[in-house]
């Protein structure tokens, strides 16, 4: 045999044993360069990985507490250093009864905090957030609707009401109402102000009206901040 047709047939036995050994034909170019997936046949789509169960806890843990909401919603010394105020009964139960006609701040959890003035005057803030049927703005169109007395005492002390205070609308917020209340010696201001769920109380008790008016003009808007950084 010469020896090119020997070289020849040695070189076409790998070609032929591998035709045989496979149902396609025998096309190299075909065979190794097939550019249709069998997910692509067969209309298969690639499952999503799985989500991580340590993402969804993540998630899970962003959800605040009542509590947590409540205290977020106080003012801080920080947002105070224009009053000049100092902190102040540290640890006090929270009122949620305001002695002014008996108004009832709701249900829910309840945080406080109170401050003095270098002047004797003092200011406290209630903040509740509501876990009853009722929003905060629920509680403070019912503490307009209940302000109907003209006196009230608090430890023995007569005070008039007076319903003539009104204060600029608050931003972000859903409703708000105020009055104050006087004796011979002494007045206090107050404003109730409602965001979603969380609802505040500013109290201010000075030495005259229109001290406790001022001031009182001057702290809700920084109350109203404090309660919507929170909510």
């Amino acid at each position: 045999m010469p020896r090119v047709r020997a070289l020849a047939l040695v070189a076409a036995l790998p070609i032929a044993a591998l035709a045989a050994c496979s149902d396609r034909p025998n096309d190299l170019y075909t065979y190794y360069d097939d550019p249709t997936s069998a997910s692509a046949v067969t209309g298969e789509v690639a499952a999503p990985p799985p989500v991580s169960t340590s993402a969804a806890l993540t998630e899970t843990s962003r959800v605040r507490a009542p509590a947590e909401l409540a205290t977020g919603a106080l003012m801080r010394q920080s947002d105070l250093v224009a009053e000049e105020v100092v902190a102040d009964q540290a640890g006090a139960a929270p009122v949620t009864t305001l002695p002014d006609c008996g108004i009832d701040l709701g249900a829910g959890t309840a945080k406080q905090a109170t401050w003095a003035y270098p002047s004797g005057a003092r200011l406290r803030q209630v903040v509740v957030f509501s876990t009853g049927t009722a929003d905060a703005a629920d509680v403070v169109a019912a503490a307009r609707s209940e302000l109907t007395c003209k006196t009230f005492k608090v430890a023995g002390t007569t005070f008039q009401l007076d319903k003539t205070l009104t204060l600029p609308e608050l931003p972000d917020t859903d409703d708000q109402v105020a009055w104050c209340a006087t004796t011979q010696t002494k007045s206090s201001c107050t404003v109730v102000v409602a965001a979603d769920r969380l609802l505040t109380a500013i109290t201010v008790e000075a030495g005259t009206p229109a001290r406790a008016k001022t001031a009182i003009a001057r702290v809700a808007p920084t109350a109203a901040k404090a309660l919507t950084r929170g909510a």
